[in-house]
C-alpha cells in the first residue's frame, strides 16, 4: 500500500490550458498594441511638428509684415517732419524735398515690395484693390463734399493704418492671438 500513496496524482490539464491560453492572448495583445503604438506615435508626432512649423511661418510672416507698415508710416512722417523744417519758397522746391516725395512715392507703390506681395493674398479684396494704387483709390470727402486726394505723406498714415488693422485681422483668423 505504501506503493499507492506515492503514486502521482493526475494533472487538472483544464485550469493549466487554460491559464497557458490566457497568458499567450495577454502576450499578443501587449504586442499588438506596442506594434500599433509604435506607428501612431511618429505620426501624431509629425502632425504636432507641422501645427508647430505652420504656426513659426505665420509668425514670421506677421512679423515681416509689420515691419514694412512701420517702414511705410515712418517714410510719411519723415517727409512731412522734412516738409515742415524746409517749407518751400513760393515756385520753387527744394531737391531734397523732390527727393523725399519721390522715395516716398515709390514706397506707395505697394505692388513693388514682397512683403506686401505675400500679405496681398490675405486682404479683403475690395482693399486689395484700393492698395493697387492708392494714389488713386484712397479719397477723403472734401468740406463740399466732392472727394479730395491726400498729400503723400498723409496717404502713407492712412494705408499703413489700413493695413495694419488687416493684419490685426488675419492675425485673429489665424489664432495667433
Amino acid at each position: 500500500m505504501a506503493l499507492a500513496s506515492t503514486r502521482l496524482k493526475p494533472w487538472k490539464t483544464c485550469a493549466v490550458a487554460s491559464e497557458i491560453a490566457i497568458a499567450l492572448i495577454g502576450g499578443g495583445a501587449g504586442l499588438v498594441t506596442g506594434t500599433i503604438g509604435s506607428l501612431f506615435a511618429p505620426w501624431s508626432q509629425w502632425g504636432v511638428e507641422k501645427q508647430r512649423l505652420r504656426r513659426e511661418g505665420r509668425l514670421g510672416k506677421l512679423i515681416e509684415w509689420r515691419s514694412g507698415i512701420a517702414e511705410l508710416d515712418q517714410k510719411g512722417a519723415d517727409f512731412a517732419a522734412l516738409w515742415e523744417l524746409e517749407p518751400p519758397p513760393a515756385g520753387r522746391v527744394p531737391t531734397n524735398l523732390i527727393k523725399a516725395e519721390l522715395d516716398l512715392r515709390r514706397a506707395l507703390e505697394l505692388d513693388r515690395l514682397s512683403w506686401f506681395q505675400s500679405l496681398s493674398n490675405h486682404l479683403e479684396p475690395g482693399l486689395r484693390e484700393q492698395l493697387r494704387e492708392p494714389q488713386k483709390n484712397i479719397v477723403r470727402p472734401g468740406s463740399d463734399g466732392t472727394p479730395r486726394f491726400y498729400g503723400p505723406d498723409e496717404l502713407a498714415g492712412v494705408v499703413a493704418s489700413k493695413l495694419a488693422a488687416e493684419v490685426a485681422r488675419i492675425e485673429l483668423e489665424w489664432n495667433l492671438l
